[in-house]
Order: structure tokens, then C-alpha cells, then sequence
């Protein structure tokens, strides 16, 4: 009996020991791990982007690597694009819609998705949101010629407290921009 008990005491030491080794080399090597990694700082534009569609095919642009248009394509001119805009090229055409992203982009940017632009499958990201009740928001919004405010979601029987702040966490009524 006293020997099993030394022999838990032991392995339970052991456990702590090799926990706080892990621990300082953690700490020791943490600092290193960090500094590989490039800094927000270090690439302005990180986050942010614009869209590009060239033959039915679409384009994250870093905007940090791209700033004008006829960098993404010969045939546009050298305007600057900015965050959000989309940028539309059909062979020779060009055609610039500022803060026009998808709401994929709007999503890759950090920015909130705009409640009146989007898509079923917008809506189906959220928990809880499949395709009947996306459908249901889709008709209620062309019914209403689009939200003027988050309140007009709660004609839907399923809109409560909880759902309500999930689409606001993603979705905002006017662009910030």
C-alpha cells in the first residue's frame, strides 16, 4: 500500500515537472515564433480588400499589393481602388463600383455584411438560418422594399433576442463607408 502510494506521488511529480518544462520552453521559444510571423504593421492593406470579376471568374485583391485597377488589368485605367470597391472587367471594358464587394469580401475585410444586398446564402451562414428561413427574410425584405431598421426582422415569428443578435453581429442596415 505505502509502496502504490509513493509510486502515484511520483508520477503525479513527474506530470508537474514535465508540465513546467513545457511551460518555460513555451516562454522561451514563444518570442522567437512571433517575430517569424509577418506583423500587421509591417504590410499596410492587410486587411484590407477589394473585388475583382474578369470572365465570370472573381478576385480577392489584397490591396496592399494592387492599388489601381490596371494592375489587376491592362485594359483598365490607373485608378486607385479602395477597400471594398468592385472592380468588373470584360475584355476590353472596365467598370469601377466603389464599396461594391461581395459580402465574402466584406467578410474577408473584417466589415459586416449589408442586410439589404444580401443572399440566401449569406443569410445560411448564420446558425440556425437554413434555406426556409432565409427565404422567409428575403420575402419579407421585398415586401418591405428593403430594412430601414433591424426592428422590421421581428415580423418573423423566429426572430428573438438570441437570432436578432447574430444577424447585428454580421449584418449592418447602411455601409459604414
Amino acid at each position: 500500500m505505502k509502496k502504490e502510494g509513493q509510486e502515484k506521488n511520483s508520477a503525479r511529480a513527474n506530470n508537474e515537472l514535465i508540465l513546467v518544462l513545457a511551460a518555460l520552453l513555451l516562454i522561451a521559444v514563444l518570442p522567437a515564433v512571433l517575430k517569424s510571423f509577418p506583423s500587421r504593421k509591417s504590410r499596410p492593406g492587410l486587411e484590407s480588400f477589394a473585388e475583382a470579376v474578369r470572365e465570370d471568374q472573381e478576385y480577392l485583391l489584397d490591396l496592399g499589393r494592387i492599388q489601381t485597377a490596371g494592375q489587376f488589368a491592362k485594359s483598365c485605367p490607373e485608378q486607385p481602388l479602395k477597400e471594398l470597391d468592385l472592380l468588373r472587367v470584360s475584355g476590353a471594358q472596365c467598370e469601377l463600383i466603389r464599396r461594391g464587394a461581395s459580402s465574402s469580401v466584406r467578410l474577408a475585410s473584417g466589415k459586416k455584411m449589408l442586410l439589404n444586398q444580401a443572399g440566401a446564402v449569406d443569410f445560411e451562414l448564420l446558425p440556425g438560418i437554413g434555406y426556409k428561413k432565409s427565404a422567409e427574410l428575403l420575402k419579407l425584405r421585398g415586401g418591405l422594399g428593403g430594412f430601414e431598421n433591424f426592428e422590421q426582422l421581428k415580423q418573423l415569428p423566429w426572430i428573438k433576442e438570441k437570432m436578432m443578435e447574430r444577424i447585428q453581429n454580421y449584418f449592418t442596415i447602411r455601409d459604414q463607408g
